[in-house]
């Protein structure tokens, strides 16, 4: 009996024994190690988190967070609702949030916002994302560097990109007018059309705009071409900020965002070589007379190849997203806020009473339609996050303290809906501007940031803020207009509408311009009252 059970016992053993082939194993291995690795960055998380609370002090105690969830950290609550998920922390002068298991600090008091943008004498800088950490990239810029030099050389010393671009804004500000009027003509030509449709056709027309003016490039085909990648990755590259793990699941996702990114990259490329053209051109004309610095110098003459790819694409993109984004929002906010059209419209007229035709200095002067934009982007600022990474350990003025290779984030929109800066935050008021541009009623710049502070402050926000004022300017002059949206308790983290409705009316009575090159298609693209 002991040996037949003997036997079965071993009969069972060695049945058990065949079941486990080499694939099984391999399984069974890689799932431990998997759960090893999950539950060991589970640890290393909930530890780091228990470090920086205490380390990150405010006030003696520590820094308060968004309860992290397991690996994932907060991100299914970012990716559902970036900014409802932050303004839970709005009276927090700094606090932090988990993109995964990776900590970042937020900034909402404005002594650490001006502390971090500035720089800080180099404690904070632009963050060096994965292809800037490469290897390839280090030596290819190390390659450039001595011809940077020389070109640099050869360039007489000083920042010229602002004063530069602001010399083409008044070179080129009639033809500027004409092309703007004939945007506004065209987006109220279709009655009763939605926001997606007025999005596309204001953000087409301004990057072909300022193809033409920036980079003196006129393709009409390129311009809409540019406008759907961009608008597209950014909005792909917005949800992976708020959700990395879109990467490891979405795989549709991540052929378009390659696509649209490959082909901006090839178009940056196209556009830098043209530039390079324009440049030659300049120099050997210079060599017969000699000649201030233009756009083109000034912008690019004291960068390389790479430097120039990645100027003339992220320039591309800040007039395909800023720009439009600010019109659309500018145009909803004053359809819903007759008040402030009807005040508009009088300004206008007090200046220039006959005609759409006003030079810059009228254009500055309507200080009330300049506080309309500041207020449009108080309340949408089209950048949602303001990146700096900590070069060494730092204190803040609050007490904070940010280790080295630590991340900061600057949400401008927080700032900007924050009681504890704004007067009354969530309410539409552009009076609050009238007596200061810079900061409205808030206690210093630094409270108005939709285009940053400090030396990276986006050099092309004065563009940005003449080409929203035009479009306001004649539409307001031409049109009556209703718009419906229901809004929602935050907006999303590319900060575009959904589902708005535009309806215009044609004036009975019209202010074109009298260099109006359209003026012979105004039966077209002006309905009639």
């Amino acid at each position: 009996m002991e040996s037949a059970c003997g036997s079965r016992n071993t009969g069972k053993y060695t049945s058990l024994q065949m079941t486990v082939t080499p694939r099984t194993a391999v399984a069974v291995a890689a799932s431990a190690a998997v759960c090893g690795v999950a539950a060991a960055t589970v640890l290393h998380m909930y530890w780091t988190r228990r470090k920086l609370k205490n380390a990150i002090q405010t006030g003696g105690k520590a820094v308060d967070d968004e309860t992290p969830w397991p690996l994932v950290g907060n991100t299914p609550s970012l990716a559902s609702s970036f900014f409802g998920t932050l303004y839970r922390h709005v009276h927090e002068s700094v606090f932090l949030v988990w993109v995964g298991s990776t900590p970042f600090i937020v900034l909402n008091d404005l002594k650490s916002v001006r502390r971090v943008l500035t720089g800080a004498g180099g404690v904070y800088s632009k963050p060096k994302y994965f292809g800037y950490r490469s290897k390839a990239i280090k030596s290819a810029v190390e390659r450039e560097r001595k011809a940077v030099e020389l070109e640099s050389a050869e360039l007489a010393a000083g920042d010229f990109s602002r004063t530069a671009l602001e010399a083409l804004i008044v070179e080129q500000f009639g033809w500027l007018n004409v092309e703007i009027e004939a945007l506004a003509h065209e987006l109220a030509a279709r009655s009763d059309h939605d926001q997606q449709h007025a999005f596309q056709q204001i953000q087409q027309g301004l990057v072909h705009l300022n193809l033409r003016l920036l980079y003196k490039f006129d393709d009409a085909q390129l311009a809409g071409k540019v406008s759907y990648w961009i608008a597209h990755a950014g909005l792909e590259f917005a949800k992976r900020m708020a959700n990395p793990f879109r990467a490891w699941y979405h795989w549709a996702a991540n052929v378009r965002f390659l696509a649209h990114v490959s082909g901006l990259i090839g178009i940056g490329r196209r556009l830098c070589k043209h530039l390079d053209d324009i440049v030659a051109a300049e120099r050997k004309d210079s060599e017969l007379a000699e000649t201030a610095p233009s756009w083109v110098h000034a912008w690019l003459g004291k960068v390389g190849k790479i430097g120039k790819l990645g100027k003339v694409v992220g320039l591309l993109m800040a007039s395909t997203q800023t720009v439009p984004l600010t019109a659309i929002w500018s145009v909803y906010l004053v359809a819903t806020h007759e008040s402030v059209r009807n005040k508009i419209l009088a300004e206008v007229r007090k200046v220039n009473t006959s005609s759409a035709c006003v030079d810059l200095s009228e254009l500055d002067s309507l200080t009330f339609l300049d506080a309309v934009v500041r207020e449009t982007l108080r309340i949408y600022p089209p950048f949602p996050v303001l990146q700096r990474e900590a070069q060494m350990e730092d204190e803040l003025s609050d007490g904070a303290f940010v280790q080295k290779g630590q991340i900061v984030y600057i949400v401008p929109w927080l700032i900007h809906h924050n009681p504890k800066i704004w007067r009354n935050p969530e309410a539409f008021e552009p009076e609050r501007f009238v007596g200061n541009a810079s900061h409205g009623d808030a206690e210093n710049d630094y409270a108005f940031i939709p285009f940053g502070r400090g030396s990276r402050m986006c050099a092309g926000y004065r563009l940005a803020i003449v080409e929203v004022k035009l479009l306001l300017l004649h539409l307001v002059l031409n049109y009556d207009w209703e718009a419906a949206y229901e809004s929602p308790e935050y907006p999303a983290i590319n900060m575009v509408p959904s589902k708005m409705q535009f309806t215009f009316r044609a004036k009975k009575i019209s202010y074109l311009s009298a260099t109006f090159e359209h003026a012979e298609d105004a039966s077209r693209v002006i309905p009639t009252a």
